[in-house]
């Protein structure tokens, strides 16, 4: 369950405490104190844009399923993961997807594709791919259900 934790936990930090969160990449994990120096205006007035929200609605929803399935599905059919499959999991989904993807997503110079572009807060290319995204996820768990079941 620590596993799937991982990530929208640290996609809700840089929404919600995004100063603080790249106070501390920088200067601790990074050693760069010149980049907060410079763009301090930059991290007081950021707000996440519609991408920003999208993906981490999405991300929620993705290891909210994955709890779900670990919780109900596999205790419910036995079975069980490695303690090193565990290990590598966690590294990756917390490491990579959570601080590096984040960091680099929750950005306050990120620009979005020119598909993803914000105009008038909506964009029709934005829903048609969280329509996908929810089908996919829909039709990935009617797929667990009929395997562990």
């Amino acid at each position: 369950m620590m596993v799937y934790s991982g990530p929208p936990l640290i996609y809700w930090m840089f929404i919600n405490f995004h100063e603080e969160a790249y106070k501390f990449i920088c200067s601790f994990w990074l050693g760069d104190y010149l980049y907060l120096d410079n763009s301090q205006e930059d991290m007081i007035l950021w707000e996440p844009g519609t991408v920003e929200l999208m993906a981490f609605y999405m991300i929620v929803i993705h290891f909210g399923k994955l709890f779900l399935e670990t919780f109900f599905l596999q205790r419910y059919t036995g079975r069980m993961i490695s303690r090193f499959t565990v290990f590598w999991e966690m590294v990756l989904y917390w490491g990579i997807l959570g601080v590096l993807v984040g960091f680099s997503l929750f950005h306050t110079q990120y620009m979005p594709s020119i598909f993803f572009i914000d105009l008038d807060n909506f964009n029709i290319f934005s829903v048609m791919a969280f329509g996908m995204f929810l089908f996919a996820e829909f039709m990935n768990l009617l797929c667990k259900l009929h395997f562990y079941l």
